[in-house]
């Protein structure tokens, strides 16, 4: 399990706003949120840089920092 979407959802965007921000289709973001797809190492990059996380955070494998 990822935690993009609770990242997302932190941060107050919907898929859309966020399929915008990474210049990918919102059907595609949904995918990479429900694990049926993986991002590109570019994208987790971004991610990571955009959030404030590490990829292991996004992608599960490290726990979440708590606010």
């Amino acid at each position: 399990m990822n935690n993009l979407a609770y990242y997302r959802n932190k941060k107050g965007l919907t898929q859309r706003q966020m399929a915008e921000i990474l210049n990918i289709s919102q059907p595609v973001l949904a995918q990479y949120e429900r694990g049926t797809k993986h991002p590109s190492q570019p994208i987790w990059r971004e991610l990571s840089e955009f959030f404030g996380a590490t990829v292991g955070q996004l992608i599960g494998t490290e726990p979440v920092d708590a606010e």
